[in-house]
């Protein structure tokens, strides 16, 4: 697997792989050919419990966890809290959230990443801040959007 990612390393400075959460088989090698990982998990104790399983993997393999995100984040009381998700997930930090929305949806029916297809959905612009953090720099939005993703409960 690292031979496959080589070229890419040459080419890019990150490299994000999305694999899924059974980590069997080629996800072991995936895993293991990692620098770091980040375990994306919605805030439902099923989704924690799997993504618990993947973080122990990680460190069985001695492969730094970088953090947690969380995905689909609605804000609804039956969610469990950031602490409690923090608590079950070995206390990593929670680095990004990602709000539900819709428009996810309808940019994989469109075969387009949201932050092409919706650019200025909410979702998207959770994306581009988890971008900048990744490499360092600060995302940027304008006065309008800021406003607007307010309103949406998105900060």
């Amino acid at each position: 697997m690292r031979e496959a990612l080589s070229p890419l390393e040459e080419k890019y400075e990150i490299v994000i792989m999305d694999c899924g959460i059974g980590l069997w088989g080629s996800d072991i090698k995936t895993l293991n050919a990692a620098d770091e990982v980040l375990i994306v998990t919605n805030p439902e104790l099923p989704a924690l419990i799997d993504s618990l399983k993947a973080l122990k993997m990680a460190e069985k393999m001695s492969v730094p966890v970088r953090g947690i995100i969380l995905n689909k984040v609605t804000g609804s009381s039956y969610e469990l809290k950031d602490e409690t998700v923090k608590g079950i997930l070995n206390n990593y930090p929670i680095i990004a959230k990602i709000p539900f929305d819709k428009n996810v949806s309808k940019s994989l029916g469109a075969r387009n990443p949201i932050v092409l297809n919706k650019p200025n959905s909410p979702a998207a612009h959770a994306f581009k801040r988890l971008a900048g953090d990744l490499v360092g720099e600060k995302y940027k939005t304008n006065i309008f959007w800021k406003t607007v993703n307010k309103f949406r409960g998105v900060t």
